[in-house]
């Protein structure tokens, strides 16, 4: 059941509400399904009142999901059935229990996130403590952080706190899906050039050192360790295996929490044996390439290769390249949604991998000096 308040709606301030929510979430009534409904209702007039007149609450009373939100009606619909088919499927496929508390999914004005943002290229995040998550991304971004906050509650209610590569790793997952009316199927991404490119020069991290490093270690190469955790997770799933794997890693977290004994267990192979399959078949897989699609018909920039990265000199009429008016012509692109970009090729699976009707970050050399844009894509039938 879905509840609305108007967007004048609340009076109680915030930083005593948090106070009273925190505590309340670890009381022994946590649990009962009236006592989550009043508290979202207080959780939403109260940012309701912090965020102002622009914003309106919209509380999914089955799911434990509050949204407030400054979308317009037709696309905060679209988000919310979006969360509602994710929380659906992964109920039914890995986060089995229900959420434990409230989740806040606030879709801020960009001139109201900026301020929010931990970092100028982040246009998304979840805050465990507040049980919050800030976005201005409506796709990739927004699936990615919004399965941290579905495994943070299951985490909570397992009393366990699993290892950098598993939070990470299934959050990079499902980023990349083909949405049905009631599944995500992941599906091959751009982090693959990384992963691939790595294999090529025998830089990947072995995986039995992978699935023990600390949050440290991980963060040492954060672009190879999320594409090796992603693609780890999606060899699971292709193998169906990624239920059986999460299940069995649950129920016997005790005696190892890296994961390997379940993955051994999956598999019925020892780890170096699976990591040889896992590379070989790593290396067989391949973009999108023949997808009814091209890069002009997401973003409409046309490009030439630069020196170190690719030129934009022309946008297709209508596109949201030219639309959205922050890349303009002359502008080197060097980073695009966080994958290097040195050559026209790179650019063209870039855009493509990533997907439509999200906000990327796109650096770019611009007169001399680094840029950074958060620039909107379009659907293929939008251009």
């Amino acid at each position: 059941m879905m509840n609305y308040l108007s967007k004048n709606a609340g009076k109680i301030p915030y930083t005593a509400l948090l106070i009273s929510t925190l505590l309340w979430a670890w009381s022994p009534c946590a649990a009962q399904q009236s006592d989550l409904a009043n508290l979202a209702l207080e959780i939403a007039q109260a940012r309701l009142t912090e965020f102002g007149p622009d914003y309106e609450a919209k509380i999914d009373e089955t799911r434990n999901i509050i949204y407030i939100s400054a979308l317009d009606d037709k696309h905060l619909n679209e988000t919310t059935n979006l969360l509602s088919t994710f929380t659906d499927f992964q109920r039914a496929i890995l986060f089995r229990e229900e959420l434990k508390w409230n989740v806040t999914v606030i879709l801020p004005l960009s001139k109201d996130y900026t301020p929010l943002a931990p970092a100028k290229n982040i246009t998304g995040f979840y805050k465990p403590p507040q049980r919050e998550l800030i976005s201005i991304d409506r796709s990739r971004v927004l699936v990615h952080e919004f399965t941290h906050a579905l495994h943070h509650s299951d985490m909570a209610a397992a009393d366990q706190n699993h290892p950098i590569w598993i939070v990470e790793g299934l959050a990079c997952l499902f980023e990349a899906s083909k949405v049905t009316d009631s599944s995500f199927i992941p599906q091959v991404d751009g982090r693959l050039t990384t992963l691939q490119a790595a294999i090529r020069k025998k830089e990947t991290i072995a995986l039995d050192k992978f699935l023990q490093m600390s949050r440290k270690e991980f963060h040492k190469d954060t672009r190879l360790a999320y594409a090796q955790s992603r693609y780890i997770m999606l060899y699971l799933y292709q193998n169906d295996k990624l239920s059986k794997w999460y299940n069995n890693y649950k129920s016997n977290f005790s005696k190892d929490t890296s994961g390997r004994k379940a993955m051994e267990k999956a598999f019925l192979k020892p780890i170096y044996e699976i990591e040889k399959d896992f590379l070989n078949w790593s290396q067989s897989l391949q973009l999108p390439w023949g997808e009814a699609s091209s890069n002009q018909a997401r973003l409409g920039a046309q490009v030439k290769a630069a020196g170190n990265g690719v030129k934009v000199v022309g946008f297709v009429r209508g596109s949201a390249g030219e639309t959205a008016g922050r890349l303009i012509i002359g502008d080197i692109i060097t980073e695009f949604n966080g994958y290097e970009i040195r050559n026209p090729a790179e650019f063209v699976g870039a855009v493509r991998a990533t997907g439509a009707n999200q906000t990327v970050i796109i650096k770019v050399q611009r007169h001399g000096r680094e840029v950074i844009l958060r620039q909107p894509l379009s659907s293929p039938k939008a251009n």
